[in-house]
């Protein structure tokens, strides 16, 4: 959801705003 210092969690924020702009 939030920009990280985790690899994960970019991918995640990334996934997360990708869904946003989806819906």
């Amino acid at each position: 959801g939030e920009v990280l210092l985790s690899p994960g969690a970019v991918l995640e924020h990334r996934q997360a705003r990708y869904w946003r702009g989806c819906r």
